[in-house]
């Protein structure tokens, strides 16, 4: 830290201002501690937010991404500046600092400045799920711990204890450890690595609260930016291209009202596979014997049989109720008595 480490002969030091952001820093010169350039960060946080909200034929999906671009420069600046901290910690000679009351009150007063203002650009990161604002709000906690840790330097020295190599490899864990989370995070997004399991198993359930969905064969998601993209497919209970079209769209409302900075849902609708066949056959009587006249057949044999293997379910003989129409028996059969076997699924009649 610039208030313990120096380079140079040995001699009585002096409080080093700096300049961050409007702020004057006791002991934060060359190597001191993390070195930032003012509202550059914030500028280059603003840019990525401004950059990400951009379309064009050559990006057609949105540049959502370069917040995450933005974040991992970030945190590259951040891993940086844990080198910069442990270098001069190892390898500056110890030095005496002459303690007074406004040095003090200067690193109290650069901590906690920062800190408020970390507090709400976080909060509003967070709010708007914009990586480029976490990212920013990081990097100005990094200049809180350490301004903390110098204050506990100070004051420790004045009570006979030294800390100061101590506090500095502190910084440079917690540096460390944001710095790692925010690359991570970025190169998630980046990767296009899925969605968490909370995000996907709320979008599963609200799929599978839809009437009309037989079954959700898969979902995936991904995150660029700020944003989420969400892709399924289901088996639906539904015949015709409009029923499907209004039951995907219900699921599209759906999914965004509960999951927050959905920008495009994409659903792909399947008919629900059949695993049974209906068979009817116009019998003669009871016995089963095959009748010649479909309209005139007094029974009707009915059975259900499974695709996959062939194998009869079930089987069920029921009387014509119109075999004494005496004109178009076999419609008023097929459209009136056999009803119910076309509500069970697909029938098939001999030849």
């Amino acid at each position: 830290m610039g208030l313990v480490f120096h380079r140079h002969q040995p001699a009585p030091v002096r409080a080093e201002p700096s300049h961050r952001g409007g702020l004057w820093q006791p002991g934060r010169g060359r190597g001191g501690g993390p070195q930032r350039g003012g509202p550059g960060g914030l500028c280059g946080g603003l840019l990525g937010l401004k950059l990400s909200q951009r379309r064009s034929k050559e990006f057609p999906y949105g540049l959502y991404k370069v917040e995450n671009v933005v974040a991992v420069g970030v945190a590259l600046l951040i891993f940086f500046t844990g080198y910069e901290i442990a270098r001069e910690a190892i390898l500056a000679s110890e030095r005496v600092a002459i303690v007074r009351p406004w040095m003090l009150a200067g690193v109290v007063a650069s901590a906690l400045i920062p800190l408020v203002f970390s507090h709400f650009q976080m909060r509003a990161g967070r709010e708007a799920n914009s990586p480029a604002l976490v990212a920013d709000a990081q990097e100005y906690r990094i200049h809180v711990f350490s301004s903390g840790l110098v204050l506990a330097a100070l004051v420790a020295q004045q009570l006979g204890f030294r800390i100061d190599r101590a506090a500095a490899l502190i910084i440079v864990l917690l540096v460390g450890k944001m710095g790692w989370e925010l690359l991570s995070d970025g190169m998630r997004v980046l990767l296009d690595a899925s969605l968490d399991a909370d995000t996907l198993q709320r979008i599963r359930e609200v799929i599978q609260a839809q009437p009309a969905v037989a079954r959700l064969v898969w979902v995936t998601g991904r995150n660029a930016g700020r944003y989420r993209f969400v892709e399924a497919e289901v088996q639906l209970r539904a015949r015709s291209l409009e029923k499907a079209h209004a039951v995907t769209e219900a699921m599209e409302r759906a999914i965004r009202q509960a999951v927050p900075h959905v920008d495009r849902v994409l659903i792909h609708a399947e008919p629900l596979a059949r695993t049974e066949v209906r068979y009817a056959a116009p019998l003669d009587d009871l016995a089963g014997h095959i009748s010649e006249h479909f309209g005139e057949a007094p029974y009707f044999g009915l059975a259900t049989v499974r695709q996959s293997d062939g194998e009869v379910l079930s089987q069920e003989v029921v009387a014509n109720p119109h075999v004494s129409v005496p004109k178009a028996r076999a419609c008023y059969a097929l459209w009136s008595g056999c009803g119910k076997i076309l509500g069970h699924g697909q029938t098939t009649l001999p030849q």
